[in-house]
C-alpha cells in the first residue's frame, strides 16, 4: 500500500522521545516516538511537522477503520509509546 499524508502535526513530545539529531539540530531519526495524543483528535494519518521526511503515523481510529474493511492483510501497524 502506498500512502502519503499531507497533514503535518506538531505532536512529537521531544522531551519524552529519543531523538538523534544532526549537528545542525535537525532530526536525523527518532528511536523512540512519544506523541502528544491531545493534538491528534482530528487527524487520521499524518507526519510529524518536526520530521516531515520521516514515518507516516495513523491514529487508532483510522487503524481500526482500515482493519474493519478486511483489506489489511500484509499491513503491520505498530503503536508508539
Amino acid at each position: 500500500m502506498l500512502f502519503n499524508p499531507l497533514s503535518l502535526i506538531d505532536a512529537l513530545d521531544e522531551e519524552s522521545s529519543i531523538i538523534v539529531r544532526f549537528r545542525s539540530g535537525r532530526i536525523l531519526d527518532i528511536e523512540r516516538t512519544v506523541l502528544r495524543k491531545e493534538l491528534l483528535t482530528s487527524a487520521g494519518a499524518f507526519k510529524l511537522a518536526s520530521h516531515p521526511g520521516g514515518k507516516v503515523y495513523f491514529t487508532e481510529s483510522l487503524v481500526n477503520a482500515i482493519r474493519a474493511t478486511g483489506h489489511s492483510s500484509g499491513i503491520e501497524f505498530r503503536i508508539p509509546a
